[in-house]
Parts: structure tokens; sequence; C-alpha cells
């Protein structure tokens, strides 16, 4: 185990014998969050913002069993009622980001 630290922040590299869960990262290390937004953990059961670019020439990745509740991207077909937002324009997704898991209803 390495740990980092300084007088403001502490950083802690672990080994471990398996891929942890997202939900194993969260009860181990994550404290105090309202929001924790990961890249990957593509077959997890959490929602999923899934990032679209048409150079690719791919499909999307998730559907919406696979929890899929937005796209960013250029041009993508999205499954009816999965709103897309354009990839230059973050405030509209960060605005549905706050307004899907933060607010309290």
């Amino acid at each position: 185990m390495t740990i980092i630290s300084s007088p403001s922040k502490i950083a802690v590299v672990a080994d471990t014998d398996h891929d942890c869960s997202l939900n194993e990262i969260r009860d181990r290390f994550v404290r105090d969050a309202d929001l924790i937004i990961t890249e990957g953990y593509k077959r997890e059961t959490h929602p999923k913002i899934e990032v679209f670019r048409s150079e690719l020439r791919r499909e999307l990745l998730s559907t919406q069993d696979d929890m899929l509740v937005a796209i960013a991207g250029d041009h993508p077909s999205p499954p009816k009622g999965v709103p897309v937002f354009g990839l230059n324009d973050p405030k509209q997704l960060c605005d549905f980001i706050e307004e899907r898991f933060l607010i309290e209803r």
C-alpha cells in the first residue's frame, strides 16, 4: 500500500486481489459524497450517461436495460425517452444530472 499525503489531501494506492465493484469502492473509500461519477463500469447496475462520438463509427454501448439515462454526443440514435446532450454543451448535461440525482423531490 502507498499513501500520499499533503496538508489538504490524502491518497491511497493499494493492491487488490480482484476487480472491485463500485459498491465496494464506495463502501470502502467514499465518505460525505452526494454524487459519484466514474468512467467504465459498463456492466454494473448503476445509472449511465454514455459519451458518443460519431467519428468512431460504433453503436451505443448501453441500453435502457443497462440503466442508460442520457447520452452526451454528436448524432447518436438514442433509445426512445433517453435525452441527448451536445458534446459542447456541458451546462445542459450538468443541469440534467443535478435535477435527476441531486435535487430532493
